[in-house]
């Protein structure tokens, strides 16, 4: 869980996602644009809990493991899985 109170419980937080295709000059360049709160209601979804820092080192983390290991479950091949492998070696602290 990324959004956490001291406590160690699990906040749930709210993140806007948008997959952007291209650059400012309008060639091919896909990349996100992320939103995400400053904080989150508790586990009973009753009570707002405002973080004053976000760990944006481990977001990327977070970030590139989801979506590479997304990646070798969908795609069942050897040369995913090896690309997969290549980019947790060759970018160890995320893109």
């Amino acid at each position: 869980m990324i959004l956490q109170r001291r406590q160690r419980q699990a906040l749930q937080g709210g993140y806007i996602v948008v997959l952007h295709t291209h650059g400012r000059n309008g060639q091919y360049h896909p990349h996100l644009h992320v939103l995400a709160t400053s904080g989150g209601y508790d586990g009973l979804g009753d009570r707002w809990e405002h973080l004053s820092y976000l760990p944006y080192a481990l977001l990327r983390r977070k970030w590139q493991w989801h979506l590479l290991t997304m990646l070798r479950q969908t795609l069942r091949t050897e040369a995913i899985a090896q690309l997969v492998d290549r980019c947790f070696r060759q970018y160890p602290t995320a893109w």
